[in-house]
């Protein structure tokens, strides 16, 4: 087992925590199953809650109204579990590498109101074991702390580190989980002058694997930046930005420095017939300083719309370009282009039915050698995810997703196919 990298950011700390425990709708899929199949059952979900009622859950719960009611104080630990079934566990172009995937999940978030602002924050431990692979079990850890903090009515200032230490499932049977630490701090502070906004922030994000051989992907990226907002109504707002920012390779010389600028414009807030809309657009120039490396200029954009109909319907729309750091061969970044549409129905006062489907695309800028070859490496890839969500009982969620993957590579040892079947529960304690 890991334990978690003892120092968080000497900066102080913030996040907007983002730990939806009812949800896969993340990247990071959580939930599902104790012990046995068998135990989803409508006996096992009441003794559930009667066990929550008669021991020192309830007690707990009754303290902590106590406390948010009395010193703005809230607590909120929760445990999830999740049992997977998937046919191709290390995503290679065979198709034998099935097993069952269990994973336990912990956490707490802590959050405390004050006059000035609020501060907060989370942590929670991923313990994952493998059925047919145990080489690849593995404990992942989280860690996440903010300050929203108002000093004056026209002023603000926010800060946030997130820490995350993860072990991404090896591509064979013989191979270790690839671990590595991310660490990301950000302070942003603004002043508001009637309708316009001005916003300064910093950003320091690091990546560091452990093992030796992936060390050479370590690296460090501090960004500045500027931004002016005008509130254009009272539910929509435009802004323009400039960042500055340097990339460090310290363990890879031949990588060098980069140096990347960003210039979009965006827009922010409700639209007519209330859709929440945020969308930027703008130009990145990346510059390395390195005369055998090249330079490379994108345009990149974000894009995300959501909007509620009526009581029962919500529907997502995200479209996404940017540039990403790349982790293969001696590829310096890789151009990601990125299209996902969801749809959430409630379709009983306990039930929800999600479908979410995704289509990308990943061009590696430089040449690759493989074997006698040199090529530029291009990936697509198609994802759709069919689930849905019981509320059995107060103290109990079940989550239930079948996932479709497929990825197609100029370069073949890259293709692969995945049908993942997830079972899971939340409880909120």
């Amino acid at each position: 087992m890991k334990k978690i990298l003892s120092t968080p950011h000497s900066v102080a700390s913030y996040v907007v925590i983002v730990l939806i425990i009812a949800s896969f709708q993340t990247p990071r899929a959580f939930g599902a199953l104790f012990e046995k199949i068998d135990r989803y059952t409508e006996t096992a979900l009441g003794e559930v809650e009667t066990f929550a009622e008669k021991t020192p859950l309830k007690m707990l719960n009754d303290e902590r109204n106590k406390w948010a009611e009395k010193y703005a104080l809230r607590v909120k630990p929760y445990f999830k579990a999740q049992f997977d079934i998937t046919d191709n566990v290390f995503k290679v172009p065979d198709p034998d590498k099935s097993d069952l995937l269990w994973t336990y999940t912990p956490g707490v978030t802590i959050d405390y109101q004050a006059e000035y602002g609020r501060i907060g924050v989370a942590y929670e431990a991923e313990f994952k074991y493998f059925t047919k692979f145990p080489k690849q079990n593995e404990q992942d850890q989280a860690f996440a702390a903010y300050a929203d903090l108002y000093p004056t009515q026209q002023s603000y200032i926010n800060v946030t580190e997130n820490l995350a230490q993860e072990g991404a499932t090896a591509g064979a049977r013989f191979l270790e989980p690839i671990n590595y630490l991310d660490n990301t701090v950000n302070i942003t502070a603004g002043y508001k002058i009637e309708r316009h906004t001005l916003e300064f922030s910093f950003q320091d994000f690091f990546r560091n694997y452990a093992s030796e051989i992936h060390r050479r992907f370590d690296y460090d990226d501090d960004k500045f930046s500027g931004r002016l907002y005008w509130d254009i109504t009272d539910k929509m707002k435009y802004y323009l930005s400039y960042s500055l920012g340097f990339i460090e390779y310290d363990e890879d010389p031949a990588r060098s420095t980069t140096y990347h600028e960003l210039l979009p414009v965006g827009l922010q807030g409700i639209m007519p017939g209330g859709a929440v809309v945020s969308a930027n657009a703008g130009v990145n120039l990346r510059n390395v300083h390195s005369d055998h490396r090249n330079d490379f200029h994108y345009f990149v954009t974000s894009i995300s719309l959501k909007k509620t109909f009526g009581e029962k319907t919500t529907a997502e729309i995200v479209l996404l370009r940017r540039p990403v750091e790349a982790t293969f061969d001696n590829q310096t970044i890789f151009d990601e282009k990125l299209l996902y549409g969801g749809v959430s129905y409630v379709l009983a006062p306990k039930v929800r039915v999600r479908l979410g489907v995704s289509v990308a695309n990943r061009d590696f800028e430089e040449p690759a050698v493989v074997g006698p070859l040199s090529v530029k490496r291009t990936d697509d890839s198609f994802g759709i995810n069919l689930g849905f969500d019981y509320a059995a009982k107060k103290w109990l969620i079940w989550h239930f997703d079948y996932r479709y993957e497929r990825r197609n590579s100029n370069i073949s040892g890259f293709d692969y196919t995945e049908n993942r079947l997830s079972i899971g529960t939340t409880l909120p304690l």
